[in-house]
């Protein structure tokens, strides 16, 4: 493998088998693979480009303001390499980050664009959703620890990404949840699970039936009123309660 950056700095860490990240068992393994011979650094991107017969694009893609990923730095990579003397772009791939053993899957690019974005979003969710049931615990004195050991019992929740805490961050779920929220909106697809939920059917129903809807939810009220303008929305569960009916 020949691995090329325009950081000099960073080649020279890498050379040296100290990677500026951290990872367990990373630097072992590097050290290991570059004293085989495996594994070698140059600035020189022709150098990499005549040497691999697979190349991996691994560079950043940012958010823009508007949420869509910046594909400048990708963009530089895929097209022609003069030094390379053969472009680059024809037996590139995308690269990210899988779990060690996970299978190979192959797919087209909005497969696989998707694939990446929609897995990120869903862990994304897992952890907010235990954040606001760590703030239902605080409130109900329940042990948030024990609720998600518990959950985590049921194979087809499980363990992973159930630990409550500040909230998600580092390189790729903030971005990605973005680009996804992004693509939905430019395919003119609401990408919320409030359109799904059943109650939404129900109410349809009612209203389709003549009758008059006044409705409540602390969270989610706003939204259900901007999908069905029909349905008037209580400021409270008590106001809900009372509303006028025909038989009161």
């Amino acid at each position: 493998m020949v691995a090329n950056d325009d950081d000099q700095a960073k080649l020279e860490r890498l050379r040296a088998g100290r990677p500026w990240f951290h990872e367990p068992g990373l630097p072992e393994l590097l050290a290991e693979t570059i004293d085989a011979g495996r594994l070698r650094f140059t600035a020189d991107k022709g150098e990499a480009v005549r040497h691999g017969q697979v190349i991996f694009i691994c560079v950043g893609t940012p958010t823009r303001t508007d949420g869509s990923p910046n594909l400048q730095y990708l963009e530089s990579w895929s097209g022609p390499t003069p030094s390379a003397g053969r472009p680059c772009w024809p037996s590139c791939t995308g690269r990210s980050s899988r779990p060690p053993g996970a299978p190979f899957l192959a797919t087209d690019r909005a497969t696989a664009e998707l694939i990446k974005h929609a897995s990120n979003a869903f862990l994304a969710t897992k952890i907010s959703f235990i954040n606001t049931v760590a703030a239902i615990c605080e409130r109900s004195g329940a042990d948030v620890a024990l609720v998600a050991r518990g959950m985590a019992l049921d194979p087809r929740i499980g363990v992973h990404f159930l630990k409550a805490g500040a909230g998600y961050g580092g390189s790729c779920f903030p971005k990605d949840v973005a680009a996804f929220a992004h693509r939905s909106a430019e395919l003119g697809v609401d990408f919320g699970i409030l359109r799904e939920a059943p109650a939404m059917d129900v109410v349809r129903g009612l209203l389709a039936e003549g009758a008059e809807e006044v409705a409540y939810d602390p969270v989610a009220g706003d939204q259900a009123v901007d999908l069905l303008p029909e349905m008037k929305l209580a400021p409270n569960r008590w106001t809900a309660s009372r509303a006028p009916t025909p038989w009161s």
